[in-house]
């Protein structure tokens, strides 16, 4: 499911396509919001596949149109022996927005969903590295 985000002055307004300072998330992304995800950043396929992988490790990649930042958030497991472990999350940091792309359910991004805040990509940044600590 691919969510194209941006605050408004009461909560996060949800747009048809990305303007300057909005949210592009993407849970669960089937190959159809891939295709339309590249239209707005070409995102290499074998990114996208490592970021499908539970065991893929926290990376910083500097690429010509983004930086890549991948962290692990924790995932809430009450129907396993693990109450909780961690996923991936990739944070794709562009001129013009900030694309998140998780392939699990992620409480990080549901909580960022629910919050009221100003868009700045720095700052937004930051709120997901708390938000996940």
């Amino acid at each position: 499911m691919i969510e194209i985000l941006k605050p408004g002055v009461e909560k996060l307004e949800v747009l048809e396509k990305p303007t300057k300072e909005c949210w592009i998330n993407l849970i669960y992304p089937t190959e159809e919001d891939l295709v339309k995800l590249k239209q707005y950043i070409d995102v290499p396929q074998e990114i996208i596949v490592s970021l499908k992988d539970l065991d893929e490790i926290p990376t910083i990649e500097k690429h010509n149109k983004f930086t890549l930042v991948i962290i692990r958030t924790p995932y809430n497991n009450l129907n396993n022996d693990l109450e909780y472990y961690t996923i991936p999350l990739g944070v794709f940091i562009c001129r013009d927005y900030i694309v998140t792309i998780c392939y699990h359910e992620n409480d990080v991004v549901n909580k960022l969903k629910s919050m009221r805040f100003e868009f700045k990509k720095s700052q937004f940044f930051l709120r997901i590295l708390l938000t996940s600590a």
